[in-house]
């Protein structure tokens, strides 16, 4: 495994810990809110104000609260050990992770994050190194092919007449014309540069695939924070006022607390999305982008 892709394993693993500790909390909450609403319903009941059969359903939506929070914690014992694993160390079994989900804000362009990975990813540098190898491996084959003139010097030993001779030797290649290596060396090029531009489209695939989840949490989060949440708040509330004066049933209060539960979830899946695109475009880029977060 490269290093900046270890890097960014290890970075993910860890905010998927905190992702899975923030998603027990929205769990063992909605258990207690549960809670005070089976308790007050077994008042009701008590006294004949409220069937039973709203009893039987509390006690069905509770029990299915436990379970969820139960597996919930399965959850994170499962991340902690995935971090456990790629920091390859031997940390203690009660290792626990502090920390918040709170993505930075990218403040570098798509054109500027693409020319980073063209320029940086170490993958792509190995590819282009390859094509060059193939490169010099291609020109020194086809040099091979051009004869090469040897030059020679002797003295004639006739006895008569000493002469000095000077020539030329250029071998012809008649039958022997390299067409087998220079042929694989054509091949291993080719092959070279078909894996480099592979290996482009699919660094800039994943780096476009990456900035659009980042965007397209970004504007979940600002929904979320811009009122959605509130508003599913305030609607509990009205539920539980209206259901404490006998106004609503306990019905209306389920609905309601789903939809908060459902808002907070689906906030908390934004919140990680963009984390964790931020993290694959650092391991794209080769670069920490944190210093471009506030």
């Amino acid at each position: 495994m490269e290093r900046v892709d270890l890097h960014a394993a290890v970075k993910q693993a860890f905010f998927t810990v905190l992702r899975r500790k923030a998603e027990h909390a929205l769990q063992l909450e909605n258990q207690r809110s549960l809670e005070q609403t089976r308790n007050r319903i077994e008042l009701s009941v008590k006294v004949g104000e409220r069937p039973k059969f709203e009893l039987v359903r509390i006690d069905a939506e509770l029990s299915n609260a436990v379970n969820q929070a139960t597996s919930a914690r399965l959850r994170i014992a499962q991340a902690l050990a995935v971090l456990r694993t790629l920091l390859g160390a031997p940390l203690p079994l009660d290792l626990d992770v502090a920390g918040e989900l709170v993505p930075g804000t990218l403040t570098e362009s798509y054109d500027a994050l693409q020319n980073r990975v063209l320029d940086r990813h170490p993958a792509l540098k190995r590819a282009r190194a390859e094509v060059d190898r193939a490169e010099q491996r291609l020109h020194g084959e086809r040099a091979l092919k051009v004869p090469r003139p040897t030059l020679f010097a002797g003295l004639d030993r006739d006895p008569e007449q000493q002469r000095a001779l000077i020539g030329v030797s250029i071998p012809i290649p008649v039958w022997d014309r390299r067409q087998g290596p220079i042929g694989e060396a054509v091949a291993v090029l080719q092959q070279a540069a078909l894996a480099r531009e592979q290996t482009r489209l699919t660094l800039l695939g994943d780096l476009e695939i990456n900035y659009q989840r980042l965007l397209v949490a970004r504007q979940q989060i600002a929904a979320f924070e811009g009122g959605l949440i509130r508003q599913a708040e305030s609607a509990l509330q009205v539920a539980e006022a209206a259901f404490k004066f006998g106004e609503r049933g306990f019905l209306e209060v389920l609905d309601a607390q789903r939809v908060l539960r459902a808002i907070r979830a689906d906030f908390l899946n934004a919140r990680f999305e963009k984390q964790s695109a931020l993290v694959e475009l650092e391991r794209l880029t080769a670069r920490d982008l944190s210093g471009d977060s506030k």
